[in-house]
């Protein structure tokens, strides 16, 4: 696709440049946003035009049709655009789209700027169509037109001559999507035979052998859309004893969809509906479902449970506390708990468990997929799992993985297919050639062609030429032609199937009847009757569950294709509405977030998306909450800009910042960005309701570089100080130690912990205490006033605060605290030298790390024990674990403490006698901590820069210049401890 701004040259002379580029920048805006929509890859901007690509990365069926649908919904936006200014009078635009074989390569390969090199005729033709097309209109190539043509309302404009082709070109221009008609008439026909899969099934076969006798498997069934995949688990299915094990089937869908683990929790949702004969989940239900179905799981699991299946579980109204990120601890226990009911399921008798779709999948199903793949042979279970993707080494590698990845029929595959379909009359000569070279031997494609052409020509004569004449009247060129025309062929039914395709491809009867319009239930229910019929969907439900399900996505993404826009916004708004009813389905936030965004309720999207981000997150599926505030920011952006979409913005932001900060660090780039971005918004709201965004003030503060952080603590300090929520005033007083510490002003950090324990309240902390910093605000005043007491001079005090947070951590009980105080009396007794000691909390940490997959604390318990280890005599092995736990922490990190790290490394470096690579080290960590503003140390980093120069050979002036300098920063810094190591230095080398 090549697009271009039509008289880009009298916009510029009618604004000036600044206006003109904020014009400019709106329309590509635009145009971005919608070709992301339909799957295109924008690979340039240059100027007033633009060029993209459909089909790739990835490359997918219908790109030419959605780079068609694209193109007609640019031309549509852009006409609207001038009612953003009054000083646009319109913005018409021009497109030009071709389809054909290119060659990409990754631009850094050929050492040309930009994303990608594409080279093909196709390139060429598109940007020469967009250079013929009259404003707002679209002209499309041959080969376009006819992938497409079926779909759209085309008019043929000319043969043009093309630099690069040996003939004319002919060139249409789509006109608007075609409503499709009836086509022809399908008649019920049996289930088509299997041919060509025997192998595939003997695999299968032997895996469910291995089953029974008791050793688990999974087994991958791979290969493109229509390849065969269902119905080979379908076959499969049938060869299993159903009396002699439970039959689960789990689908991951590809619209809305991003809550962990949806493809389980979705059928669990609705299997304890149908146990309560009601819509409402909560934990009493749950709990209730469990004790019947798997009573001997772990209570833990049932909690882990309880909380996946909750259907809603963000916050409501404007609450703008920050969530609760739990990490790793939660993804582990809630693995851990879909294994325990998959082993008490097991226990009782053989599981043939069906899971498909898995490209659709979220990272926590795909997770516990590994951990299964890892530990299968243990369960009584065949996990058959169907991808269009090929499995990765991680899970080939793994005893209890089986992978069949499906391959085309072959040309002898493909005359027995259709043989058998064409029964009893004989097929006709040449009829299996013509099918295998329009369906490359995809077997769906060869099915559906073949039915096709047997119920329009039947036992009458016909030849290649009668077939190529009916499927260029009826529009049928692709799979999805052929779809699209079984499903028009069907009157009422039809109707009934793109209802259905806009729920999904499972779907429910009084789901069905409620968005139906008022069509009487006994209507729908014979329309259904007859998609069941014609093999388009098929019952799914349990016992008692009036449930059906599209025989293929393919089928479902074809019956929604089918229907117009607007009736697509019609159906999803009725979606919307039915969900609000009392004894409707109750649908969850990321699949209400996805309906509201396609009828258009841009508000009511962004409210549901964040909410499903909110639980993600508290569930850790942090790429899935991060995906689904993507999704939030692009449609509040298409929301009138109003006091109300601040506070969404903000909200949104509040949410976000927690979730970037356990992605990508609490120092990372992301989470600073989004935090700078929501105070700007707070500070334009002006000085009323602070302690409302406080959250945000907190985020803004953590993220903060060590040389801005003093600064911050000290305007939140001030802006809240007058709050009346002691909470507030303790966190922001939290804030303002920490900072005060690494900025060595331990007078301001004792007095800010002083005031803000006399603040602290136990019944309080538990609900702050993992939202802010993730550890208890009394833990970290205790620990923090235990280390500048020992700068301060006073150490028996200073020991007995630290002494004091470890028993605090521990009483409490909370992880985060525990780790934290850990932490501090780690760095304690590295000042004090106490190597044992450190070597015993080291151990602690790493039991930790170990037992909750923590993998800081992992990196810490190496840096401290390694360092201990080394001054201990056992320097190999010291120097060893302390560079493997550095390594760790600078990949995985942040920047505060480093330069302590780095003096430690040099004090491993002198154990081995490298004096030079230790004052290198020392070098190193003064660069740290003056670039970083974290400065507590500086002045015994100046004090050892001093003794390794002299032990080096450095002049007397030099190390005398470090000491007084030594001196002079800890005397500002009252540090006194680190004073009277500078002064005895000062004498040795005055005596000396």
């Amino acid at each position: 696709m090549f697009y271009d701004i039509v008289d880009s040259t009298s916009l510029l002379s009618m604004l000036d440049p600044e206006e003109f580029a904020d014009a400019q920048r709106a329309i590509h805006t635009t145009v971005a946003s919608i070709i992301q929509r339909y799957d295109g890859y924008l690979d340039q901007i240059a100027g007033d035009g633009g060029c993209a690509f459909f089909g790739y990365p990835v490359a997918t069926e219908d790109a030419a049709e959605a780079a068609v649908n694209a193109a007609l919904e640019i031309i549509q936006r852009c006409r609207n655009l001038e009612q953003a200014s009054d000083k646009i009078s319109a913005v018409p635009m021009r497109i030009g789209l071709a389809t054909g074989t290119v060659v990409v390569n990754s631009s850094s390969r050929v050492g040309l700027p930009g994303g990608v090199e594409i080279i093909g005729l196709a390139v060429n033709l598109a940007a020469r169509l967009q250079t013929l097309t009259a404003p707002d209109s679209v002209l499309v190539s041959e080969t376009t037109h006819r992938l497409t043509h079926s779909a759209f309302h085309y008019r043929f404009v000319d043969n043009i001559t093309v630099k690069g082709f040996s003939e004319p070109q002919p060139v249409w221009q789509p006109l608007e999507k075609r409503e499709l008609d009836s086509r022809f008439e399908t008649r019920r026909r049996a289930d088509t035979p299997l041919v060509a899969r025997v192998q595939e099934i003997e695999v299968g076969l032997r895996c469910w052998s291995e089953v029974e006798k008791g050793t688990g498997r999974i087994l991958f069934l791979t290969g493109e859309a229509g390849i065969g995949k269902s119905r080979l688990v379908s076959e499969l299915s049938r060869h299993v004893d159903r009396s002699s094990c439970d039959r689960r089937l789990f689908q991951c869908q590809p619209r809305g969809n991003r809550r962990p683990f949806h493809a389980l929790i979705d059928r669990f949702i609705r299997e304890i509906r149908h146990f309560t004969g009601s819509e409402e989940v909560d934990n009493a239900a749950v709990r209730a479902y469990l004790a019947k179905l798997v009573p001997d799981v772990r209570q833990e699991s049932i909690d882990s449970l309880c909380l996946l299946a909750e259907v809603s579980p963000g916050r409501l109204g404007g609450d703008m506390s920050p969530i609760d990120v739990p990490g790793q601890q939660f993804s582990r226990a809630a693995i851990g708990a879909m294994i325990d009911v998959l082993s008490a399921w097991s226990a009782r008798k053989p599981q043939f468990i069906i899971l498909e779709d898995y490209q659709w999948a979220d990272a926590l199903t795909k997770s516990l997929v590994a951990e299964l793949a890892r530990g299968i042979g243990g369960i009584r279970a065949l996990l058959v799992v169907s991808s269009r993707e090929p499995v990765g080494p991680d899970l080939t590698s793994c005893p209890g993985v089986v992978v069949q990845d499906l391959a085309r029929l072959s040309s002898g595959n493909v005359a027995q297919l259709v043989e058998e379909i064409w029964k009893p009359h004989p097929v006709p000569q040449g009829l299996s050639h013509f099918i295998e070279a329009r369906s490359e031997g995809v077997p769906l494609f060869v099915e559906e062609l073949a039915y096709l052409l047997k119920d329009r020509f039947g036992s009458a004569h016909s030849t290649k030429v009668s077939w190529e004449t009916m499927l260029v009247q009826e529009g049928v060129s692709t799979l999805k032609d052929l779809l699209l025309a079984r499903i028009a062929g069907m009157n009422g039914a039809r109707r009934i199937a793109q209802i259905a395709s806009v729920i999904g491809r499972e779907f429910l009867f009084p789901h069905l009847v409620a968005i139906a319009g008022g069509m009487p239930h006994d209507t729908i229910a014979s329309h259904l009757e007859s998609l069941v019929a014609n093999n388009v969907v098929h019952p799914a439900g349990g016992e008692g569950e009036r449930s059906f399900r599209f025989r293929h996505v393919l089928f479902q993404e074809a019956a929604y294709d089918s229907l117009l826009k607007s009736e697509q916004r019609e159906l999803h708004r009725r979606i919307v509405a039915a969900s609000k009813g009392s004894g409707s389905p109750q649908l969850s936030d990321d699949v209400l977030a996805w309906h509201c965004e396609r009828a258009g309720l841009f508000q009511e999207a962004t409210q549901y998306a964040i909410r499903a981000a909110e639980g993600c997150a508290i569930r850790s599926a942090m790429h899935e909450a991060y995906q689904l505030l993507a999704s939030a920011e692009t449609c509040l952006s298409r929301v009138t800009q109003s006091s109300s979409t601040d506070d969404l913005m903000l909200r949104l932001l509040a949410t976000r910042g927690p979730v970037e900060m356990a992605l990508y660090g609490s120092g990372s780039r992301e989470a600073r960005r989004t935090y700078e971005e929501a105070i700007a918004i707070c500070r334009g709201k002006g000085p009323t309701d602070r302690e409302q965004w406080f959250p945000l003030y907190w985020g803004w503060w953590i993220t903060s570089p060590n040389s801005e952080a003093v600064a911050r603590s000290q305007v939140i300090v001030s802006d809240l100080e007058k709050t009346s929520d002691p909470e507030i005033r303790l966190q922001a007083l939290h804030c303002s130690w920490a900072t005060h510490f690494h900025a060595g002003n331990h007078l301001d950090c004792l007095r800010c912990i002083d005031q803000g324990l006399r603040l602290y309240d136990r019944e309080r902390a538990v609900l702050n205490r993992t939202k802010y910093g993730g550890h208890d605000a009394k833990v970290c005043g205790l620990a923090e006033r235990g280390q500048s007491l020992w700068f301060r001079g006073d150490r028996a005090a200073a020991a007995k605060s630290v002494e004091a947070a470890l028993h605090w951590a521990e009483e409490i009980n909370h992880l985060g605290s525990i780790c934290h105080a850990l932490d501090v009396a780690l760095i304690f007794n590295h000042f004090e030298k106490n190597g044992p000691e450190v070597l015993r909390l080291s151990a602690r940490m790493r039991e930790l790390a170990v037992q909750y997959d923590l993998p800081n604390c992992e990196a810490k318990a190496d840096i401290f024990s390694g360092w201990a280890l080394a001054l201990q005599g056992h320097v190999t092995e010291g120097r060893g674990k302390f560079e493997r736990g550095l390594k760790h922490q600078l990949k995985i990190g942040t920047e505060e403490d480093l330069p302590l790290y780095m003096d430690m490394r040099a004090a491993t470096l002198e154990c081995e006698g490298r004096d030079d690579l230790a004052l290198r080290a020392i070098e190193e960590a003064l660069e740290y901590a003056k670039r970083t503003s974290d400065v507590f140390w500086l002045p015994e980093l100046y004090r050892r820069r001093a003794a390794l120069g002299e032990q080096c050979g450095r002049s007397a002036v030099l190390v005398r210049l470090d000491l007084e300098r030594a001196l002079s920063l800890a005397v500002a810094q009252g540090a006194e401890t680190i004073a009277q190591r500078v002064r005895d230095d000062l004498q040795r080398l005055d005596q000396g």
